[in-house]
């Protein structure tokens, strides 16, 4: 995983040192994502401090729906399953939302599928950087689905760097995406029934898609 991590931060600078204009395009990049992170887990049977070990992608989540109001409610996001120095797993998700005001920008799929499982995108890579992962409503942490930080803009706990690639032969936005803060339980907002998690040092490189 680090290996895969070093050679997406030379990517990436070399996108950042070769000035790209709007319509040039990135070297190519195969890998779709890699993440890395400190926790510290407390309130609970077993407590710990470890960081990342190892991590796979479980699952990637893109949803949309029509509201009532004409808006088009986004969603996107990704999960790995993470191996711990610790030895123990959990799963940890990366998920923003949006309620995009200007349909026209869209490209929306799966109309017959559920809506949190219907593919979009905007018309642009540089439309969907500038409207959605730089402009989104809601982007929250998740740790095994029960434990969620809540960002509602990008702040010193949560930034995000998007650079556009070709990944695997598709023009896309890659993010580098700084995260830290502490995960409490969906009903439990002070920690007090449940496990806690405190995350820092928090690094994602890669695709959310």
């Amino acid at each position: 995983m680090r290996i895969l991590h070093r050679l997406l931060v030379i990517l990436l600078t070399i996108i950042g040192l070769s000035g790209c204009n709007e319509n040039e395009v990135s070297p190519t990049l195969e890998d779709n994502g890699d993440i890395s992170f400190e926790i510290e887990r407390t309130n609970s049977t077993k407590n710990y401090s470890t960081s990342a070990k190892q991590a796979t992608i479980s699952h990637a989540e893109s949803g949309w729906q029509l509201m009532g109001n004409g808006e088009i409610q986004l969603s996107r996001g990704i999960t790995f399953d993470v191996e711990l120095e610790n030895g123990d797993t959990l799963q940890l998700g990366l998920h923003f939302y949006k309620n995009e005001t200007n349909p026209g920008l869209l490209i929306l799929q799966d109309q017959d599928s559920l809506h949190w499982n219907r593919r979009w995108k905007y018309t642009s890579a540089k439309l969907e950087a500038d409207n959605f992962y730089s402009d989104f409503d809601g982007a929250r942490v998740l740790v095994n689905n029960t434990n969620v930080i809540f960002n509602d803009v990008i702040n010193d706990n949560f930034r995000i760097n998007v650079e556009k690639a070709l990944v695997n032969n598709h023009e896309q936005n890659v993010l580098t995406i700084n995260f830290a803060g502490t995960a409490y339980g969906w009903y439990d907002p002070t920690g007090e029934y449940w496990e806690v998690y405190k995350i820092k040092n928090g690094k994602f490189s890669g695709v959310v898609e």
